[in-house]
């Protein structure tokens, strides 16, 4: 079994069974390359792998993750950016 729980960071951790219970493992998981299947996450790879110099799965699915896919979309052009949303972007 595994817990994985996105947010500042990527914590992830296993659990393992001895016989009568389980005991819970520790993990740095989110540093592992964040490893694309689709068109659309390579491209993501591509805009970020200009950015930074390593894309972990951290950089991708927590902490700025999301503003970073936020980013590439825009960047992209592959959704319309409302006035209002782009607005309250420059002030945060």
């Amino acid at each position: 079994m595994a817990a994985i729980e996105p947010g500042t960071g990527l914590g992830e951790a296993f659990l393992a069974w001895y016989g009568r219970n389980y005991q819970a493992h520790s993990s740095e998981g989110g540093y592992a390359d964040f490893a694309p299947i689709c068109g659309f996450q390579i491209g993501l790879l591509e805009y970020l792998l200009e950015r930074f110099d390593h894309v972990s799965c951290e950089r991708v699915c927590s902490g700025t993750g999301l503003p970073n896919i936020y980013a590439y979309i825009r960047h992209r052009g592959l959704a319309e950016e409302p006035a209002w949303l782009s607005e309250r972007l420059k002030n945060a």
